[in-house]
């Protein structure tokens, strides 16, 4: 398949994930009744994923004519999707903070190149980037994350 056909699929597929999950977060029920609440956030993100999947189209449309991809890079695609599906159905679970940490450091481990492997470090960013996380979305957004059993 070529790197053309390649792109076009992908902004197709961007594009769609993006009005769909914009549609999802149109639906979110805020705690705090202020201004921005807390479908604001993803509401930006999905318009500036599909304003990057218009970009990709037009990219493949208007560019040169595409060669053939190596097949390293489509198995890192996959396996990054692969994480995010599993890391949807384990996340209501499990919970939302091992979830999260866990994914992250599956996702540095898949797309670091080979030879520049540092686990404990990437463990120990994978846990302070999940919390992070957790605090800004539960304390500064106050929206309800999935706790699981923890």
């Amino acid at each position: 398949m070529t790197s053309r056909r390649q792109d076009l699929i992908s902004a197709a597929v961007l594009l769609l994930a993006a009005v769909l999950i914009h549609m999802q977060a149109r639906g979110i029920t805020s705690r705090f009744k202020t201004g921005v609440d807390s479908g604001f956030l993803p509401e930006i993100v999905t318009a500036m994923l599909g304003v990057c999947a218009l970009a990709i189209g037009l990219r493949a449309t208007l560019g040169a004519p595409g060669e053939k991809r190596r097949a390293t890079g489509q198995l890192r695609v996959l396996g990054v999707l692969g994480g995010l599906v599993l890391a949807t159905l384990a996340m209501p679970v499990v919970g939302f903070l091992p979830v999260a940490a866990v994914l992250l450091f599956a996702q540095m481990v898949v797309l670091t190149p080979r030879g520049h492997h540092q686990p404990v470090f990437k463990a120990a960013i994978s846990v302070l980037m999940a919390a992070a996380i957790w605090a800004v979305f539960t304390k500064g957004f106050g929206l309800i994350l999935p706790s699981g059993p923890f």
